[in-house]
């Protein structure tokens, strides 16, 4: 064979290797473009409202996507201008719901930061882009970007960008848990903008968005779980030497604490989440795991009040002016969250040496007074009023008006307004308090049922406990009384439980007590007054009880308060 020959025969095998080689690919390149590909762009701001729920949707929803489908999963909150206030968190179906649940909300809203990423997402080469659909779907709690003025420009960027880019790009958005006056920017970057107010309702609706609607996805469709059978009652208690969880009308885990000095009585709370109970005492933040009933006692460097901040995370300030945050769920005991800085308390105080107050906490923000800088009375008041976000948001509320402490606050659950109590002292029996509300976006303060400041009157009363309740309606324990002739309290109305209707309050439950909850449909849990003089309380406490329909069960003597989960105080 000349060598011309074999030269020729080489060329075709090369030739036929090429072709082969280059199908191969080509089938690899075909085969590896999905036919769907979506991006799930969460919202990871604070406060975070029902973060935990989002997690498991989105997992459970990516899990159940169709093999040739690719998705992702990116989030949005952090500071404005700040590279990292969007960051993608996986490609792994499988890795979404870890990937999400090691988040904590945080930042701002930087909603079109988020959008923007998610579309530049779409114009590399690689990852492919979908042969039939490319999508956005958006998760978010709040219903504005934090860092534009003007929101009607958000939707007119996005628009602008995709077109720019040259994609055909469906964006969707779930609104969840958004008030109402909030929905309109949302309603504007996509004409099927769906609201979803519980965890089924997102369960359902991120299905219908994110697989795709054929016979063979309809048969991998999630569907909203059963509902479960109604658990029993659970709600925390202190005594002045016990935190106790009750379930079932009865004492199911208990753990120790110690008063910090006389009266300064432990307090209970549960976490938002349920998981946690807790109260700070002398030790430092004693906390029972109410499923296993295992307490444990965290370290917080005297600390007076713990109050919950979201998810099974808590909050306290420590002696030098610190927000520490504990996650009660994770392996850390505590977490420094050194990016908030609290306001400090002004150097020409005389408390200038003490920490800012900690009053009351919900999902993703505190409330914190000091001693205002005009001048604080012998009593604790006036006092300024701070509402801090886990982000190092710090928004002034204002000036109590009156010259007590504050003792007794409370955040609505929405974040709209707080409560506090507002208290004068005139005497050792006169002391009159009302009830203040604060809006948080305007500063509008207003004081329901209370009297005129120059009504002339013999009927004074305290307070010694606000909440509000899983209706976000504000209540409250109240007491009134006249001073005897001795200069002691002689009741009127003792310790009867109140809950505020339209602009007045009405009373739900007016025997004495010291505390009183709703635990459960036709169940309340209270607490007797000590003495049938007194609603003040004592480290005597009272009798706690469990009343179901009408009918009461005593669960333990010297109570204190009580602690319902999800019932922010």
């Amino acid at each position: 064979m000349t060598t011309p020959t074999k030269k020729r025969q080489l060329l075709v095998i090369a030739a036929a290797a090429a072709t082969a080689i280059a199908g191969t690919i080509g089938l690899l390149v075909v085969s590896a473009i999905p036919d769907y590909r979506t991006t799930v762009l969460v919202d990871t701001s604070a406060p975070g409202a029902d973060f935990p729920a989002i997690a498991d949707a989105v997992g459970a929803t990516l899990h159940n996507t169709g093999s040739g489908d690719a998705v992702s999963v990116r989030r949005f909150g952090g500071d404005c201008g700040s590279a990292d206030n969007t960051a993608e968190l996986t490609d792994d179906p499988v890795e979404a719901r870890p990937a999400l649940q090691s988040l904590h909300p945080s930042g701002r809203a930087t909603l079109l930061s988020g959008i923007l990423a998610a579309v530049d997402d779409f114009t590399g080469v690689y990852p492919f882009r979908g042969s039939e659909r490319n999508r956005i779907i958006v998760i978010t709690t709040t219903g504005t970007d934090a860092c534009t003025a003007d929101q009607g420009e958000v939707s007119r960027t996005i628009q602008d960008h995709i077109r720019a880019a040259g994609l055909t790009i469906d964006l969707r958005v779930i609104g969840h848990r958004v008030p109402e006056d909030q929905r309109a920017t949302l309603t504007s970057l996509s004409p099927g903008t769906a609201f979803t107010d519980d965890p089924a309702q997102l369960a359902v609706t991120l299905d219908e968005l994110a697989i795709p609607q054929s016979p063979e996805a309809a048969r991998i469709k999630v569907t909203a779980p059963p509902p479960k059978p109604p658990a029993e009652p659970r709600f925390a208690f202190t005594t002045i030497d016990k935190l106790g969880v009750v379930e079932g009308g009865r004492v199911t885990a208990q753990a120790d604490v110690r008063m910090r000095e006389e009266y300064q009585t432990p307090t209970p709370d549960l976490t938002l989440d349920g998981r946690f109970a807790f109260a700070a005492n002398a030790p430092g933040v004693t906390t029972i795991d109410v499923e296993s009933g295992a307490g444990r006692t965290i370290p917080c460097d005297g600390c007076v009040k713990a109050v919950p901040v979201g998810g099974s995370r808590i909050a306290w300030v420590d002696q030098a002016n610190r927000l520490m945050i504990a996650d009660l769920a994770g392996a850390q005991a505590q977490q420094p969250v050194t990016s908030v800085a609290l306001p400090a308390v002004p150097p020409s105080s005389d408390y200038a040496d003490q920490p800012a107050r900690l009053q009351a906490g919900a999902e993703g923000t505190v409330l914190v007074t000091l001693p205002d800088a005009a001048g604080t009375a012998a009593y604790g008041g006036p006092e300024d009023l701070f509402l801090v976000n886990l982000d190092g948001e710090v928004r002034a509320l204002g000036t109590t008006d009156s010259n007590l402490g504050v003792g007794v606050a409370a955040i609505a659950p929405d974040g709209e307004a707080v409560a506090y109590v507002r208290g004068t002292h005139g005497g050792s029996c006169e002391e009159r308090y009302t009830t203040t509300i604060v809006s948080t976006g305007s500063g509008e303060v207003r004081t329901p049922g209370a009297v005129s400041p120059d009504f002339d009157s013999d009927i004074y009363g305290g307070m010694v406990a606000a909440w509000y309740d899983g209706d976000g309606v504000l209540n409250r324990i109240n007491s009134t009384w006249r001073c005897s002739q001795l200069n002691e309290p002689t009741y009127i109305q003792r310790g009867s439980h109140e809950r505020l209707v339209g602009d007045q309050w009405a009373v739900q439950y007016d025997s004495p007590v010291l505390d009183s909850r709703l635990v459960g449909p036709g169940t309340r849990a209270a607490i007797t007054a000590p003495t049938p003089d007194t609603t003040d309380v004592s480290p005597d406490g009272g009798t706690l009880y469990v009343e179901v329909d009408g009918k009461r069960v005593d669960v333990v003597v010297g109570a204190l308060a009580i602690a319902v989960a999800g019932i922010v105080r």
